[in-house]
C-alpha cells in the first residue's frame, strides 16, 4: 500500500514540476513575442519617418516626372532636382548633383556625379568618362566605355561650337608620340598578318578615295545614334562592349590600309621597286601622323605655332582614319573588293589577255 502511495506522489509530483516548467516557458515565449512586437513597432515607426522626411524633402526639390535628353549641349540636375525617368546626354557633358530616378547615359562626353547625386538606375558613359565622386549614389551598375571614335583620337573635343584642339592635342609632346607609336604598332601588326586584306583596303582607297571618304563620314555619323540605341535597350546594353571592340577594329583596320597606300606612293617615287608590305605601312603611318608629331614638338616652345600645326595634322589623320573606316566598309573588313573595283579588275585582265 505504501509503495503505491510513494508512486502516486512521485507522479504528481512530476506533474507538478512539469506544470511550472511549462508555465515558465510560456511566460518566456510571451515576454519574447512582447519584445519583438515592440521592436518591430520601432522599426515601423522608423521606416515611416525616414518616408516622411523624405516626401517632406522632396516636395521641396523640383521634380521631373518625364525623360530629360539634350543633344550637342551641357546637361544639369541640380542638387534641388528629382528626374523620376531617364536623363541622356548625346554629345556633351554631363552633371548630375541630384536625384534620378532611372538610369544615367552620357554619349560622346564626360559624366560628373558630385557628392549629393543619387542614381538609382545604372550609370553609363559611351565613349567618354565617369568622374564620381565618393559621396555619390549608384544603385545600378557604373559603366564606362572607352571608344575610340576619331575625334578622341584625333584630340578634338566635340561640341556645339567649333570643334578646337584640346590641351591634351595642343602641347605634350609624349601623348601625341604615343598615339603614333600604338597606331605604328597596330598598323604593322595588321599588314604583316592580314596581308591580303590590307592591299585590298589599299586598292579600295587609291582607286575610289572619295567614295571611301564618304561612306567613312556616314559610318562616324551613325556611330553614336547606333551606340544610343544599343545602350537603352535592355539586350543591346550587353553588346555594346562587342560593338566598340568591332569599332576599334574597323578603325585600326582601315588606318593600317590607308598607311600601305601612303607608304607605296612615297617609295614609288623614289625606288623601282617597293618594299615589303610591312614596310611601306610602317613609312605611310610615320608621312599621316608627320604634321601632328612635328606639331608637337614645336608646341613646348611656341605654343600657338604647334597648336596650329597641331590642327592640321588633326586633319590629316582624321582624313586617312574616316577613308580607312569607309574602306573597311566597303569591302567588309578586307574581305572582298566592291562590286565595281571587281568588274574594272576583271575587265582589265580580259583586255591584257
Amino acid at each position: 500500500m505504501r509503495v503505491h502511495l510513494y508512486r502516486l506522489a512521485g507522479v504528481f509530483l512530476a506533474l507538478v514540476l512539469a506544470t511550472i516548467v511549462s508555465l515558465a516557458l510560456a511566460e518566456e515565449e510571451a515576454v519574447r513575442s512582447v519584445e519583438a512586437e515592440e521592436e518591430l513597432e520601432e522599426l515601423i515607426e522608423e521606416e515611416i519617418m525616414k518616408a516622411e522626411e523624405a516626401v517632406s524633402e522632396e516636395t521641396e526639390k523640383k521634380i521631373y516626372y518625364d525623360d530629360i535628353v539634350k543633344v550637342g549641349e551641357r546637361l544639369t540636375v541640380d542638387e534641388d532636382e528629382v528626374v523620376k525617368g531617364d536623363v541622356v546626354c548625346i554629345g556633351g557633358s554631363m552633371r548630375i548633383a541630384g536625384t534620378v530616378r532611372g538610369d544615367v547615359v552620357c554619349v560622346g562626353g564626360t559624366m560628373r556625379l558630385d557628392s549629393t547625386a543619387v542614381v538609382k538606375g545604372d550609370a553609363v558613359a559611351v565613349g567618354g568618362s565617369i568622374e564620381r565622386h565618393d559621396d555619390a549614389t549608384v544603385e545600378g551598375e557604373s559603366i564606362s566605355i572607352g571608344m575610340p571614335i576619331l575625334p578622341g583620337l584625333l584630340g578634338v573635343d566635340v561640341s556645339p561650337r567649333i570643334c578646337h584642339v584640346t590641351r591634351a592635342a595642343a602641347s605634350p609632346f609624349p601623348v601625341l608620340f604615343g598615339l603614333f607609336l600604338f597606331a605604328l604598332v597596330i598598323s604593322v601588326l595588321v599588314s604583316a598578318f592580314l596581308p591580303n586584306p590590307t592591299m585590298r583596303l589599299e586598292t579600295t582607297v587609291r582607286r575610289s578615295f572619295w567614295k571611301a571618304f564618304l561612306v567613312g563620314i556616314l559610318g562616324e555619323v551613325l556611330v553614336l545614334p547606333l551606340f544610343l540605341l544599343l545602350v537603352i535597350s535592355i539586350i543591346g546594353l550587353a553588346l555594346v562592349p562587342l560593338a566598340a571592340v568591332a569599332l576599334a577594329a574597323a578603325l585600326y583596320f582601315g588606318i593600317a590600309g590607308v598607311s600601305l597606300l601612303m607608304g607605296n606612293m612615297f617609295f614609288s617615287r623614289f625606288k623601282s621597286k617597293l618594299p615589303h608590305i610591312v614596310g611601306s605601312t610602317a613609312m605611310g603611318v610615320l608621312l599621316i601622323y608627320a604634321l601632328w608629331i612635328i606639331g608637337g614638338m614645336i608646341a613646348y616652345g611656341a605654343g600657338a605655332l604647334g597648336g596650329l600645326i597641331v590642327a592640321l595634322g588633326c586633319l590629316v589623320v582624321w582624313v586617312a582614319w574616316t577613308a580607312g573606316l569607309g574602306a573597311v566598309i566597303l569591302t567588309r573588313f578586307g574581305s572582298r573588293l566592291p562590286a565595281d573595283l571587281r568588274s574594272e579588275s576583271m575587265s582589265g585582265i580580259a583586255e591584257s589577255s
